[in-house]
């Protein structure tokens, strides 16, 4: 599956949808197909700050039931640990605070699109935390049902990107198999494209009067930058 899933489009084919109330909020959690592959698109509606949305590559949906379940299984007043969910070119945090209303989870998602970060605010639910318990729930069923639109109908924890449920718990910080390896893909234009981690590099080669060169272009965000390499200070394999 490409690792740009930064974005929705509406040739999308909807494959299960789930609404689900946690207090006053409502969450919307669609698994969807393109020609890039499956995603999870959850959407936060509140009264009092605009609609937020979120999108999950398919291998990051046993990792974010694994995460509400560890969270939702704290309600004996255990210390949670803030959470950090490398899944191809995306990062996912999860947060934990308090405010007057009570517990939430902050799950925030950081990528190479142009929207930068963006994030749900999850209500625990109260002192039993059922609200974060409901999200585990929901995103049970989600990927059971994924399982069987792949064939592999089976339980969360034996996903088969699920590799080391146990690394959720306790200290560690940063869960998940990681981000991708460095990739480097063609272009239309015959430019190259080297994708590393959250950042995407476009390689153009060129030619003028002082001799050949290679242009390189970062993206990311809202902001570009260049730099050009010629050929006699280094050398340049394709």
């Amino acid at each position: 599956m490409d690792s740009s899933l930064d974005g929705t489009s509406r040739g999308d084919k909807e494959l299960v949808s789930e609404t689900l109330r946690v207090e006053s909020k409502l969450f919307y959690l669609d698994l969807k197909e393109n020609g890039r592959g499956r995603y999870l698109k959850i959407s936060e509606k509140g009264n009092n700050r605009e609609r937020s949305t979120i999108i999950v590559p398919s291998s990051g949906i046993p990792w974010f039931v694994e995460l509400f379940h560890y969270y939702a299984a704290a309600s004996d007043g255990g210390s949670l640990v803030n959470k950090e969910l490398p899944i191809e070119n995306k990062v996912f945090f999860f947060d934990v605070g308090e405010n007057p209303r009570g517990k939430f989870l902050r799950v925030s998602e950081s990528g190479a699109g142009p929207r930068g970060r963006s994030s749900l605010i999850i209500p625990s639910g109260g002192a039993g935390l059922t609200g974060w318990a409901s999200f585990r729930d929901t995103l049970s069923r989600i990927l059971a049902a994924e399982g069987q639109w792949s064939g592999q109908a089976m339980p969360a924890m034996e996903h088969p990107s699920f590799q080391d449920p146990g690394s959720v718990a306790g200290s560690q910080k940063v869960v998940g198999p990681g981000p991708s390896p460095p990739a480097l893909v063609s272009a239309e234009n015959g430019s190259q494209i080297l994708r590393v981690g959250q950042k995407r590099f476009f390689l153009d080669p060129g030619a003028n009067h002082r001799g050949q060169f290679v242009r390189i272009t970062e993206v990311r965000r809202a902001r570009v930058g260049g730099l050009a390499v010629t050929s006699n200070r280094k050398k340049i394999v394709w």
